[in-house]
């Protein structure tokens, strides 16, 4: 798919950024519920998220919702490698972060 809009290349965009960022407890299924809610279109979009926000998917209650805010919240500070890799452009892996990092 050429469009840069299409669903499932932003659902793959958001698992790379998690993948990327390494959030714990945030699987797939999660993603996809989020993506599908609207509540989450882009990585940057899970730190907006609050407990009563995940606790309105379903199979999330307040224990689990508490855990994924908490682990979504130890990311949020990450490196500028990390985050250049984390925003998915194309040729732009981990190593290449890293010395476009090293350059600021």
């Amino acid at each position: 798919c050429t469009n840069e809009l299409c669903e499932s290349k932003l659902l793959e965009k958001l698992k790379h950024f998690v993948k990327v960022v390494d959030i714990p407890d945030v699987g797939e299924k999660i993603l996809e519920r989020l993506y599908e809610s609207e509540m989450v279109l882009y990585g940057l979009d899970l730190y907006t998220l609050g407990v009563g926000d995940l606790m309105g998917l379903s199979r999330v209650g307040r224990p689990l919702a508490e855990k994924l805010v908490k682990n979504i919240n130890t990311r949020r500070e990450i490196s500028l490698a990390k985050f250049l890799e984390s925003i998915g452009i194309r040729c732009l892996g981990s190593v290449t972060s890293l010395a476009v990092a090293h350059k600021f």
